[in-house]
């Protein structure tokens, strides 16, 4: 097996390279010239000619015995996980080694607070931070609807983004609320995301920050 001549730098695998978060990644590491290889459930060529192999998913019974060869066989040093799904299954793996790669993911406990929104509500709750009233989807009374206002909103505890999410203007709400759902005081108005880009060392260019407007749950 032929591996990169820089062999001081240490091998990294990026999970879900396809994705927009591990092609990012991949090219990162690749303009540092850092030895790099990706993985991903449905490879697609990349036009920099970066290498990525096919893995399951994480949902499949072989996907870390898979990954755990693929380290083996291209002498993998990090492995860096960037599909949700994939880090509650590595991260009581980031102790024990898979041959001997590390894995960059957070404890098991802080995966399991990260995962789960009503969670992460109450540990930013107890911290002080500033949270949207909010309860769990079973405990929501009448009384507790007008505590939040109306339209309030609707979401599951567990899921990617907004998918699932959805506003209810009566109690009670039109679709029956589930154990794994929470709802939480509708915030109005125009929600921003702030990007920062930071240039590469030595490239002479400044940083860029680029505010994007999204898509409010009222449009």
């Amino acid at each position: 097996m032929t591996h990169s001549a820089l062999t001081s730098r240490p091998r990294v695998l990026v999970t879900g390279a396809g994705g927009p978060a591990g092609s990012s990644l991949l090219t990162q590491l690749d303009a540092r010239r850092i030895p790099v290889l990706g993985v991903d459930m449905a490879p697609r060529p990349r036009t920099d000619g970066a290498r990525i192999l096919p893995c399951p998913p994480a949902t499949a019974p072989d996907f870390v015995s898979a990954l755990a060869a693929i380290c083996e066989e291209y002498s993998i040093d990090l492995i860096i996980p960037t599909v949700d799904e994939e880090l509650s299954i590595l991260a009581p793996l980031r102790s024990a080694l898979l041959h001997r790669a590390r894995i960059a993911v957070s404890p098991t406990a802080a995966v399991a607070i990260a995962a789960d929104k009503w969670l992460t509500h109450r540990v930013a709750d107890s911290l002080g931070l500033a949270v949207p009233r909010s309860l769990e989807g079973p405990a929501l009374t009448e009384e507790g609807a007008y505590w939040l206002g109306f339209p309030y909103v609707v979401r599951p505890r567990v899921a990617r983004g907004g998918r699932g999410v959805r506003l209810e203007t009566t109690f009670p709400p039109t679709v029956p609320l589930r154990d794994t759902e929470m709802v939480s005081a509708f915030l109005p108005g125009t929600e921003y995301c702030a990007q920062l880009y930071l240039p590469l060392p030595a490239s002479g260019h400044t940083a860029t920050v680029v505010v994007l407007e999204k898509t409010s749950l009222a449009s």
